[in-house]
């Protein structure tokens, strides 16, 4: 089964309708045109999404049952796996957010604010000073210790799934990977 990397490209959301966000313009100062990015999982787990965020009320990392219903304002990169590397990928956001590998499972299944799932204790925070020390040339704030942005969650899933299969060439830009570069790797390497 493959999983999907899916890019909030706010430059189309703009163009059909949907305006930028006070956190859309700081965002875009760094990596324009996106400004958050969310793992797709399989069918085999339900098709559900992971990233960390700082909406719906949880600032941590989360998955969440979204429906993408506005398709024109997401840019998608289909990230090829085995199962073996979807389920090492899913172990490893499980950790993130903070949840038992078989939470979906669980009663209750861990509900939070937003229709999101994480444990709000464990789970690990969103890092907003970690988006803010990339827009200036000095080193003023540096990223948290222990917390952390969309796209380096999103990264991080990627590399826990495909870490016997070519990652060492990703490890020094291992902080993030834009989707633009993503698409060109899975393309060369994993395609």
């Amino acid at each position: 089964m493959n999983i999907q990397l899916k890019s909030y490209n706010a430059v189309k959301a703009k163009k059909n309708g949907k305006s930028y966000t006070w956190l859309d313009r700081l965002i875009m100062l760094r990596s324009k045109p996106h400004t958050h990015s969310e793992v797709v999982f399989s069918e085999r787990y339900g098709g559900i999404s992971f990233s960390a965020t700082s909406k719906d009320g949880c600032w941590c990392c989360r998955f969440k049952q979204i429906g993408y219903s506005h398709p024109k304002r997401w840019d998608t990169v289909i990230i090829p796996c085995t199962d073996e590397e979807e389920d090492r990928a899913w172990k490893e956001a499980c950790r993130m957010a903070g949840l038992p590998i078989d939470w979906q499972d669980a009663e209750g299944w861990y509900w939070n604010e937003g229709n999101c799932y994480y444990d709000s204790d464990s789970a690990i925070k969103y890092d907003i000073l970690g988006q803010v020390c990339h827009f200036t040339k000095w080193k003023i704030w540096m990223p948290t210790k222990g917390k952390i942005w969309c796209s380096r969650a999103c990264n991080e899933i990627i590399i826990a799934g495909k870490k016997e299969k070519n990652v060492p060439l990703l490890l020094p830009r291992r902080a993030e990977i834009m989707p633009d570069e993503l698409d060109e790797i899975c393309t060369r390497y994993w395609g």
